[in-house]
């Protein structure tokens, strides 16, 4: 059986064959084999079975048959094929009369398309193919999912309405990052940004300033307050190391006279002019004198020991209170600064929803004149690339490339800018480091 295969003439660039060409066999083409001979002794065509199916031509233009060994089938028309396909089997074989050999194209290698369609890819090429055909098998020209107008008001209210939630939280972000600012510096009031304090810039901006305000004062209080009982514990323990010391030097005073009494009754004993009652009084006294002074002693290292303590409480109440405000103002930092990115890629979305997406969708609408096509062919001096029309026709392995001319948008409007709304300078690890200095 042979099969000849014509294509319309290239009318672009060169691509003009002055006459019908029949098709050319090349690597990922399948034919179908069918081989008979004619035997007069028995009056009865015989089939080769074992031809008699598809085969593909492989990578190497080589086609590789049972009986028949290799045959460089690419650049044949299927007619030559089967000619070559019948001499090599007589030749391999040694038959006196040569098989009739016939063959077919069952299924024709790919052709390709990339560029603004919807599924780009490789397909099955078909006879007869256009450019045209083979963008409407791939799905015609490409539309962003969910460019209708309903589908875009959607997303423009769903991103503004995030916009919305962001740049509240934004607001109250700021606000709390200004009074951990406060509380690290211990300032005695917080110094709002003035974006948070216009009604204009910030309309929303009221109830968080004025939360914050009273967070701050209630948890300046309660520290104020921890602090002024640790301070009027040290104000007990200063008065009554005054008062153990001023009861030791009364102390100290007496035992000086129990001592110099004590040291005249002894000097009158070694005369035997004092008994030994009196000087017994004596030394008692001395003793219970230098053993309460001991006993102050005790009381006031005790006394300063607690003090000390209640310094310490006071340092670390502010130290711990301090570390947590920077933590706490890090973590604000930070979650602001994630924030504007968030800001920022909502905005920008939202537009593209608003004032891109229906100008996108508008150019999807036109015609396929609006766009442009090239095909990517191989030849024998290599691939060649020229411009071609809807109308063009394509030969198995030609890679279709489609692009849209590009208008410039008109945008009504740019996205609008996040708000700045960080105080003017200062961060926490600035914070920290001037503490350390």
């Amino acid at each position: 059986m042979l099969h000849r295969f014509a294509f319309a003439p290239l009318l672009l660039l060169g691509w003009l064959p002055a006459h019908a060409a029949e098709y050319r066999l090349g690597p990922q083409d399948k034919v179908r084999l069918i081989v008979f001979e004619w035997r007069a002794s028995r009056a009865e065509t015989y089939s080769w079975a074992a031809l008699n199916t598809e085969f593909t031509i492989g990578a190497s233009g080589q086609l590789s048959l049972p009986l028949v060994g290799n045959i460089d089938a690419e650049g044949m028309t299927p007619e030559q094929l089967g000619n070559a396909v019948s001499e090599q089997l007589q030749k391999r074989l040694g038959l006196v009369e040569r098989p009739v050999a016939a063959a077919e194209v069952s299924r024709y290698r790919p052709f390709y398309i990339t560029g603004d369609v919807a599924n780009p890819g490789e397909f099955p090429f078909r006879p007869g193919l256009t450019v045209l055909q083979a963008v409407a098998i791939a799905g015609g020209a490409y539309r962003p999912l969910g460019a209708t107008a309903a589908g875009l008001e959607r997303d423009a209210t769903l991103a503004r309405g995030d916009l919305r939630v962001m740049r509240a939280e934004q607001v109250s972000l700021t606000a709390k990052q200004a009074r951990l600012k406060a509380e690290a510096d211990d300032q005695a009031r917080i110094d709002f940004p003035k974006d948070l304090l216009n009604p204009i810039a910030a309309p929303e901006a009221g109830d968080a300033v004025r939360e914050e305000q009273l967070i701050f004062e209630s948890r300046r209080n309660s520290v104020s307050s921890k602090i002024e009982n640790l301070t009027q514990g040290k104000v007990l323990l200063d008065k009554e190391v005054a008062a153990l010391n001023a009861k030791d030097a009364g102390l100290e005073r007496q035992l000086t006279l129990a001592l110099s009494e004590r040291d005249n009754v002894r000097a009158l004993a070694s005369k035997g002019l004092a008994i030994g009652t009196r000087q017994l009084t004596t030394e008692q006294t001395v003793a219970q004198m230098e053993t309460a002074r001991l006993d102050i002693g005790i009381a006031r290292v005790r006394a300063e020991q607690e003090r000390a303590r209640l310094e310490r409480n006071i340092l670390e109440l502010r130290d711990q209170r301090r570390a947590e405000i920077l933590i706490e103002l890090r973590q604000v930092e930070a979650k602001l600064n994630e924030l504007r990115e968030r800001i920022v890629t909502a905005d920008r979305l939202a537009f593209n929803a608003e004032v891109s997406g229906p100008e996108a969708e508008e150019a999807t609408r036109e015609s396929t004149a609006n766009l442009q096509f090239k095909i990517v062919r191989a030849e024998a001096a290599g691939a060649a690339t020229r411009d071609a029309s809807d109308s063009t026709p394509l030969e198995p392995g030609d890679i279709v490339q489609v692009r849209r001319r590009r208008a410039p948008l008109t945008r009504a409007s740019q996205p609008m800018a996040s708000q700045n709304l960080a105080p003017r300078s200062g961060s926490a690890r600035a914070i920290a480091d001037a503490a350390t200095q």
